[in-house]
C-alpha cells in the first residue's frame, strides 16, 4: 500500500509509433477518461490517478529492420501496488502482438 503523497513508478521501453499508442490506448486502460497533453497522457482511476509520459518517436535498426520506439514513463498517485500491477499487466497485454 502507498501513502497519499507517495507515487509508484514504472517504465516501458516499447516498439510503438505514438499512432498506434493512442489508436491502443483506450483498450489498456479500461476506457477510463483521459486527456492528453504534449508527451504526456493523464488517467483518472477514480481512487487515484496514472500520469503517462512519452518520448518523441525514434527509430531502432538491425540490419534492414526499422522498429519504431517510444519510451514511457507512469507514475501512479493514490493506488495500491496490487492495483498498479493489474493496470500494468492490462496495458501489456493491450499491446502485445503475436506472429508466425
Amino acid at each position: 500500500m502507498t501513502l497519499p503523497g507517495d507515487a509508484i513508478v514504472r517504465d516501458r521501453e516499447m516498439s510503438i509509433t505514438h499512432g498506434d499508442l493512442f489508436r491502443l490506448l483506450p483498450l489498456a486502460i479500461e476506457n477510463r477518461p483521459y486527456k492528453a497533453t504534449a508527451g504526456r497522457i493523464e488517467v483518472d482511476m477514480g481512487e487515484g490517478s496514472v500520469e503517462i509520459e512519452f518520448s518523441e518517436e525514434r527509430q531502432r535498426r538491425i540490419a534492414s529492420l526499422i522498429l519504431p520506439v517510444t519510451h514511457l514513463h507512469f507514475r501512479f498517485h493514490g493506488l495500491p501496488s496490487e492495483t498498479v500491477s493489474l493496470f500494468m499487466e492490462r496495458f501489456d497485454r493491450s499491446f502485445q502482438r503475436g506472429g508466425g
